[in-house]
């Protein structure tokens, strides 16, 4: 069956041209099955739904709520869009989006523009086919569904609403830097999410319909499994550090709805059960790197890293592990 043999999932920008061709086509072929054959478990639509269509499965938190499962959910989430794109191509693999990587020439360069342009051309010419096409990685359009699924706002086109204001990359790199060194992977992850949820919004605007701001709309934005390749990175990163992966809130034996086959022990030990791993691993001496040289013993032990707009200080509450830092559980852990 697909994902038997090991996968290297690679960098977005360091694909070859046959690369990218072949991505485009297996997300082109997953999107003509929800036409040719809409009651596959393995079309575009079918996998894409599960994150917010209606009844949305997917973790993450509120704010009443702190969602534990939103790491390992995500995880198996991806995976089974890999699947689905393997049973097309059993030799593809799901490229990363590394967004922490990006650097803005201005303050107010659009997110647009700093995007990948395989995902951004409305066109490109098919090779394969020897004429120009509809880029599948540009957008979706959600179909016309009848039964549990069907919706009076379909058929519906996915966008991008980035503006001018969203090119504060700065702010993701320092947020997901803050949280990159916490210990415990409850801490971590609930610190972790911060970061994650503001590139939804850069993503998709301040707008949030029919746009990667909004849980309903994410998932059909094909840009979504590439961003969320690295938010799975940057975890993976995490757990090269980290050796105890237990939490306060999820047994190992949990699984995640839909996703039961999947226990949190599974999931963590993803190598080894999902058959994956990445080409460059996200590490924290990137992290160091973003502060100036007499700040980086202060930034490795404390993880602050100052965020500003313009003139005006973001207020940001860090989450720190007293046990990390200070060797003491019972010490202060709100900074």
């Amino acid at each position: 069956p697909p994902g038997t043999s090991p996968v290297i999932r690679k960098n977005l920008t360091d694909l070859t041209n046959d690369e990218v061709q072949r991505l485009r086509n297996v997300f082109k072929e997953l999107m003509n099955l929800d036409k040719t054959n809409p009651e596959s478990n393995c079309t575009y639509f079918n996998v894409a739904k599960h994150h917010g269509w209606f009844t949305a499965t997917c973790q993450h938190e509120t704010t009443t709520c702190f969602q534990h499962g939103f790491l390992p959910w995500h995880r198996v989430y991806i995976y089974e869009m890999e699947q689905a794109m393997r049973t097309i191509d059993p030799d593809i693999f799901l490229p990363y989006w590394d967004f922490t990587s990006l650097y803005s020439p201005s303050r107010n360069t659009p997110v647009q523009d700093l995007l990948p342009s395989i995902v951004t051309e409305m066109y490109y010419f098919n090779y394969d086919t020897n004429q120009t096409e509809l880029n599948p990685l540009y957008t979706y359009t959600i179909p016309s569904v009848s039964g549990a699924d069907a919706s009076p706002d379909s058929p519906i086109d996915v966008s991008r609403n980035t503006g001018t204001e969203l090119g504060y990359l700065d702010m993701v790199r320092g947020l997901v830097c803050s949280s990159f060194p916490q210990g415990h992977f409850d801490v971590f992850s609930r610190q972790y999410e911060c970061p994650h949820n503001l590139m939804h919004v850069f993503q998709g605007g301040f707008v949030a319909e029919y746009t990667s701001s909004s849980q309903r709309w994410a998932a059909f934005d094909p840009l979504f499994w590439f961003y969320h390749a690295n938010i799975d990175r940057i975890w993976a990163g995490w757990e090269l550090d980290n050796d105890d992966f237990t939490s306060a809130f999820v047994s190992k034996d949990e699984s995640f709805y839909p996703f039961e086959d999947w226990t949190f022990e599974q999931v963590s030990d993803y190598k080894a059960t999902m058959y994956y791993q990445y080409d460059k691993a996200f590490d924290i001496d990137f992290c160091v790197n973003q502060v100036s040289a007499g700040n980086k013993a202060l930034f490795a032990q404390f993880t602050k890293l100052p965020i500003e707009r313009d003139n005006n200080a973001y207020a940001v509450r860090l989450i720190i592990d007293p046990l990390r830092v200070t060797g003491n559980a019972n010490a202060n852990s709100n900074l």
